[in-house]
């Protein structure tokens, strides 16, 4: 075998390293895809010999390292005598000029088989030769994995024709050329384009509908069996449409979630988020108002969702939230009223005065009425739902006597009376909770009346007594007089006869009997002061009747 080696090396002139001046200039690893080109750069060199006279015999020779390196047929050469091999069939090519050192090697239309070791050849004359075997050049083939690339506008209009061109600028010009060809659903059918070897244009008019099909150029290569594709979907403008308010919120039994809403009652201090939704191309710009004024807006993004976050809510954050969504110079808007619920709050009452005066109380206040005036109470309270207003004295239930609505209780005392004093307390109650308020009412005599009351009573007792003392004289003096008439003689005259007194001045002193003389106005005290009755005696009583007749008999 070594024999066998020996005479193998001296058939190719030897072994290169023995010779000094044989050098290869070349990468010692390539790698190429299956399908396109491999360049390889090469440049040779050698020791001159005075007897080369002519340069123009230089032949040069690349090979694919294998056990029958004498026999096999050179894969690429400039030697027009020398056959090539199959494999190579005519795809490859020693473009370098061997005359001017040059030794470089193009593969077109690589296939996997090619891949392994190759060396270069230099041949001068018929007796001079050289094998660069230590500078072999390792060709490693590897799976087509480049994509040809598809260009069109950003977004296609539809019913609008437009052309499209799929272009692989890294396949090789001097290759065979490869077979471009377009496939989907907003075409007719797969068809083959015309174009150049580089590229391929397609020209199509895209409907609405045609918005997010598949289109792909598939880019064949004959000459080594291979295909490689790029696949994209269509981006065609349209209108919006699927355009609503959708919402996710907490609750007790953790998160809840509802779309196509156009109200929502949530539970105050509960975190919520909003969502406006909208799907058009190119997408459109969205923004949520909330009280008349932009709280949140988002420019247009491919998501088509702008969400509000409200993450505890209060009293102040209910009411309407619109989203608006303009696209092109279209512009449409979507509503939802949101309504916070919550329990009975800032229960007040008020007391209707006179004048129709207000007067807010606070909770345990102290009131206070006079007899018999009228009491009107109002109590009012923030809730939602509007809550149940009730008014109570004590525990007892009262119904109310003016006119109430939900949130709101009236309770008018007509002339109040000192046993309408007590606690009233006025209840508002919702689904959500309890509120309640209380005051205690004072009912007083006013005390100027009681005084006047008093004393007209006083003066009434006085009257009444003196009334019945006069009477008491006066029967008393009536009679005596009546004594003195039965024991005189004499008739009497008419003035007696009418009994008839106008007026009597009666002496708050007199004694029973006589009357005392009158006291002194210079040495004596002021006389106590006289009562005057007025007493008229229209009738003739019988008695007096019966003395007249005896004394006209006479």
């Amino acid at each position: 075998m070594l024999l066998l080696l020996l005479l193998l090396l001296s058939s190719f002139g030897g072994s290169q390293s023995q010779k000094e001046g044989y050098k290869l200039q070349v990468s010692q690893s390539v790698a190429v895809q299956e399908g396109l080109c491999a360049y390889i750069p090469c440049t040779f060199f050698y020791p001159f010999h005075e007897k080369w006279v002519s340069p123009s015999n230089i032949h040069g020779y690349w090979f694919k390292d294998g056990p029958n390196l004498s026999e096999d047929d050179p894969m690429a050469t400039n030697d027009q005598m020398r056959k090539v091999n199959e494999e190579a069939g005519g795809r490859f090519h020693l473009i370098g000029d061997p005359v001017k050192d040059k030794c470089s090697l193009s593969i077109v239309d690589v296939q996997m088989r090619d891949s392994g070791q190759y060396f270069f050849r230099m041949k001068r004359g018929k007796d001079e030769k050289f094998n660069y075997l230590s500078y072999k050049v390792h060709l490693n083939v590897e799976v087509l994995t480049e994509k040809p690339d598809i260009y069109m506008p950003e977004i296609l209009e539809p019913e609008r024709s437009v052309t499209l061109l799929c272009a692989a600028p890294w396949i090789c010009g001097n290759a065979t050329p490869p077979i471009f060809f377009w496939a989907g659903t907003a075409i007719s059918n797969l068809r083959q384009s015309q174009g150049t070897p580089y590229f391929s244009e397609l020209t199509f008019t895209p409907r609405s509908q045609d918005h997010g099909t598949n289109l792909t150029c598939r880019v064949t290569f004959p000459g080594a069996g291979v295909s490689t594709e790029t696949t994209i979907p269509l981006n065609v403008a349209y209108s919006l449409k699927n355009f609503g308010i959708s919402a996710a919120w907490e609750k007790r039994t953790g998160l809840e979630s509802s779309s196509d809403l156009s109200s929502l009652s949530i539970q105050k201090d509960k975190s919520l988020r909003l969502f406006c939704q909208a799907d058009s191309n190119p997408p459109a710009m969205l923004s949520w108002v909330h009280g008349g004024q932009v709280v949140l807006s988002s420019w247009p993004s491919g998501a088509g969702v702008l969400a509000l976050e409200l993450p505890r809510l209060g009293i102040e954050d209910g009411g309407e939230y619109r989203c608006q969504a303009q696209h092109q110079k279209e512009t449409q808007h979507v509503s939802l009223n949101l309504s916070i619920l919550y329990a009975p709050e800032d229960l007040k009452v008020s007391v209707l005065g006179p004048n129709r005066t207000v007067t807010i109380l606070g909770n345990a206040s102290s009131l206070v009425i006079l007899v018999g005036e009228t009491l009107h109470l109002e109590c009012v309270a923030d809730s939602r739902p509007l809550a149940n207003m009730t008014w109570a004295k004590g525990s007892q239930l009262l119904s109310s006597s003016l006119l109430s609505s939900p949130g709101v209780v009236g309770l008018e005392l007509s002339h109040v009376q000192p046993e309408d004093e007590g606690k009233y307390t006025c209840q508002a109650q919702n689904p959500w909770g309890t509120q309640h308020t209380s005051l205690n009412l004072s009912v007083q005599y006013a005390s100027g009346a009681a005084a006047l009351t008093f004393s007209k009573g006083v003066f009434l007792g006085v009257a009444i007594m003196a009334l019945l003392f006069v009477c008491l004289k006066y029967a008393l003096k009536k009679l005596q007089r009546k004594k003195q008439v039965e024991m005189r003689d004499l008739g009497t005259t008419d003035s007696q006869s009418n009994k008839e007194v106008d007026y009597e001045n009666l002496d708050m002193n007199w004694s029973r009997g006589t009357r005392q003389s009158s006291p002194d106005p210079v040495t004596q005290t002021p006389p106590e002061e006289l009562h005057y009755a007025s007493l008229n005696f229209r009738r003739l009583k019988p008695q007096d009747n019966r003395e007249n007749q005896e004394e006209n008999k006479k």
